[in-house]
């Protein structure tokens, strides 16, 4: 941790750890003056406040032995917390936290830092002795997730020794966590009661204009405040100069200004307590500017906001008709959730799937497909996750957290270097972030971890409407049922390739909506049948009206995977039965979701670090 970290707390704020500096010297006193007598009396015992500086002045000292870690929350220094060597394997332990921030988790991140650097170290357990009545430092030892040894004193004093040997308690406990601090500090983001647009101008044209347009016409629940010193109203609403002038405090602010006031006005949003930015593309330098997204990332970092973009497209949550984006359709409200970092891609999801979230992530400067995997990983809005990323910012995190969430919910990955938009060969090229992650780094990351890779928009669009209305099949067994003899036997053809049994082929007359519903019926309680697809081709408008029905009410009683390959009928019939163009789509479709289900029913494997030097410094940088 040579240069330190951001870390998420309890609460989803967020507190930098670095190394102990001499020059924080002063910020250490200061710390010790706003400390309660009683926390000085629970971490310095009798010694209280004199004796805290006195401390204060030796870990800042030019001999000073020992090893430090301080933490700030907006600038301030709030808490230290340090071990000191006292024989060839052990260090004695201690910890001094802000009164303000109690609570909040910051004592255990602390020492899982301070452990594992003490790891790296050489250190082999840290010890300390803890005034019995200090309960809550006991607690936060115990709940480290190591084998902390606790032996009572005669002196009123606890003996704690705290092994540094890893444990699947360190590894669940880092992962729980996290997963607390995620949800929480995305909760206000995704959630927001109210959002600022800031630069809406007076050109309808201009991007503040189309989001506000949007949130409003999209029956947003919660406030909605432009913000623009040039115009006093906007699309029916009163305008602000500036953003402390709105009547309350601010969940979410959308930034549609020109990349010169970026900064400036991140500082503003910091200051009155916004939660978070999104940032709207800012001009043609905007991906190039790595001075200016690095300032912007310090702002939001400083102060606790998350910052989704730079260059993002918008965000969207369905369950509170919040559509905060450029796009110029309305979302279709589902149970399907989509992160993309490329707009065109993003955009074409947008309008095909039905959706719980959808968040353009542009640059991912903060906010990536990490997070938002721990997020919607309990939203009760959201059965499926998209994920269309050019880059994995932290793969080795991916690889822990991708495992899990898919073992409860399917996860679908698209690269978006260079991705397919459809059968026409057409391409959508993408310049965000860093740098694609290779595919041979992909390749060998997402089998193990249960997650649906497909190719091409076509593909996901199918994948994902499967999913979001179907439970998922047993086994690889398929009834084909329908009144096309060519889709059943292309139909055939597709199982045979793809790993799919063919159990019964059913044929029924064309035009006998009673006969193909029927024979879904009959398949769905074969027990020799996992799925059923249904082929059928309409010889009018009428007679595909009545098809569809006579599958959807079919599916509507099933119990099994119904699917459908009905000519001239691609998206979902009736809401309920997802339909392809072509029979081979959809099997292509049922085959991932298949080997999906195979994956699921398998036991979960946890890798869990073993004892050994940097064994605790490895989960906390698999987990970070």
């Amino acid at each position: 941790m040579s240069g330190g970290c951001d870390v998420l707390l309890r609460d989803g704020g967020i507190a930098r750890l670095r190394p102990l500096r001499a020059e924080d010297r002063p910020a250490l006193h200061a710390l010790v003056a706003r400390s309660s007598e009683r926390s000085a009396y629970l971490r310095f015992f009798a010694g209280g406040r004199a004796t805290a500086h006195a401390y204060m002045d030796r870990i800042t000292a030019p001999d000073y032995q020992g090893h430090a870690l301080v933490a700030t929350v907006q600038g301030t220094l709030v808490a230290v917390a340090e071990y000191f060597p006292f024989d060839v394997t052990s260090a004695d332990l201690g910890v001094l936290i802000d009164d303000t921030v109690h609570g909040r988790g910051l004592g255990m991140l602390l020492l899982e830092h301070l452990a594992a650097g003490a790891v790296e170290h050489g250190v082999r357990a840290l010890v300390a002795d803890v005034l019995a009545e200090n309960r809550a430092m006991i607690q936060v030892l115990n709940d480290l997730g190591l084998d902390v040894e606790c032996h009572d004193t005669h002196d009123g004093t606890v003996h704690v020794r705290v092994p540094l040997t890893s444990t699947p308690r360190l590894l669940a406990g880092i992962e729980a966590r996290d997963h607390q601090a995620e949800l929480a500090s995305l909760a206000r983001v995704l959630r927001p009661r109210s959002v600022a647009v800031i630069g809406v101008g007076g050109d309808e044209s201009k991007a503040g204009r189309r989001v506000l347009h949007n949130l409003i016409e999209g029956g947003y629940e919660g406030a909605v405040y432009p913000v623009d010193p040039h115009v006093t109203e906007a699309t029916g609403l009163p305008c602000y100069p500036g953003l402390r002038s709105a009547p309350e405090p601010v969940d979410v602010a959308i930034l549609a200004v020109p990349a010169g006031r970026v900064v400036e006005v991140a500082h503003v949003c910091g200051e009155t307590g916004v939660a978070g930015l999104v940032v709207l593309p800012y001009g043609s330098a905007e991906h190039g500017d790595r001075d200016r997204r690095r300032e912007l990332l310090g702002i939001c970092r400083t102060t606790g906001m998350r910052l989704i973009g730079p260059g993002s497209s918008g965000i969207v949550n369905t369950a509170i008709g919040l559509n905060a984006s450029l796009f110029p359709y309305a979302p279709r409200r589902g149970r399907i959730a989509v992160m993309s970092q490329s707009a065109t891609i993003g955009s074409s999801l947008l309008e095909r799937l039905d959706v719980s979230f959808f968040v353009s992530v542009g640059d991912k400067a903060d906010v990536s497909g990490n997070d938002l995997l721990e997020f919607w990983e309990d939203d009760p809005d959201t059965d499926v996750i998209v994920l269309c990323l050019e880059s994995f910012g932290n793969p080795r995190k991916f690889a822990r957290i991708a495992p899990r969430v898919g073992a409860r919910k399917p996860v679908l990955l698209i690269r978006t270097g260079l991705v397919r938009m459809g059968g026409s060969g057409d391409s959508a090229a993408c310049s965000h972030g860093d740098g694609a992650t290779a595919d041979a780094t992909v390749d060998a990351l997402v089998p193990g971890c249960g997650v649906i890779r497909l190719d091409d928009v076509e593909a996901l669009v199918g994948v994902a409407s499967l999913l979001a209305s179907q439970p998922l099949p047993a086994g690889r067994r398929v009834a084909i049922v329908g009144d096309s003899g060519d889709l059943r036997a292309a139909a055939v053809d597709a199982c045979e390739r793809l790993g799919l049994i063919v159990s019964p082929v059913v044929a029924c007359a064309a035009v006998q909506d009673e006969a193909l519903g029927g024979a879904i019926a009959t398949a769905n309680m074969a027990s020799e049948v996992d799925a059923i697809l249904a082929v059928c081709a309409p010889s009018s408008a009428s007679v595909l009206t009545r098809t569809g029905e006579a599958i959807a009410n079919a599916a509507g009683s099933a119990t099994k995977t119904v699917l459908a390959c009905v000519m001239g009928r691609d998206g979902l019939i009736n809401g309920r039965v997802p339909s392809y163009a072509a029979a081979e789509q959809a099997v292509a479709a049922l085959a991932h979701v298949a080997d999906y289900a195979e994956w699921r029913r398998r036991p979960l494997e946890v890798d869990v670090p073993l004892i050994g030097s940097g064994a605790v410094w490895e989960v906390l940088r698999r987990m970070r």
